[in-house]
């Protein structure tokens, strides 16, 4: 069992977001080489060639609204919901994290397993839809610094 599977950035968007009651939607744009990477390895995944993982992450989120819950998206497919428990001291400047926020991860293989099979995966961008599920406070000033893409290489 590989210990150290490969990770790649394959897409990132362009802009940093501040969320709102509404939420906020990006694209994530795809780098092609790394892309027909994860292509390549749903075209041959079988029982002894597992595809690989697909990380959608949100980096640098920042803000002092630790009881937000929102709802994720990527191409209109429910990928779960994520909190924002422990933000506001991530945010703050000095202390442990030193102001750098949280970073959250998703797991998006299925979701991009089943664009694979519906549609071939022809695809130049992901689009990512975040949404509160509960009240955002006016002052919350919640951002998020990017929002990317990875591939993990399985063996």
């Amino acid at each position: 069992m590989d210990t150290n599977p490969q990770t790649d950035l394959v897409g990132a968007n362009n802009e940093s977001l501040t969320l709102n009651p509404a939420g906020v939607r990006t694209n994530v744009n795809l780098d092609s080489s790394g892309w027909n990477t994860v292509t390549n390895s749903l075209k041959n995944a079988s029982t002894n060639s597992l595809p690989d993982e697909v990380i959608l992450q949100l980096d640098d989120v920042r803000g002092n609204a630790d009881s937000t819950v929102c709802s994720v998206s990527v191409n209109q497919q429910y990928v779960g919901h994520i909190s924002f428990f422990g933000l506001r001291k991530a945010s703050i400047k000095d202390s442990h994290h030193a102001g750098a926020g949280l970073t959250i991860r998703l797991d998006i293989t299925k979701i991009i397993d089943n664009l694979f099979v519906n549609s071939g995966i022809d695809i130049k961008s992901l689009d990512v839809l975040i949404q509160p599920t509960n009240a955002i406070l006016k002052n919350s000033n919640v951002t998020i610094g990017r929002v990317s893409v990875y591939r993990i290489g399985q063996k």
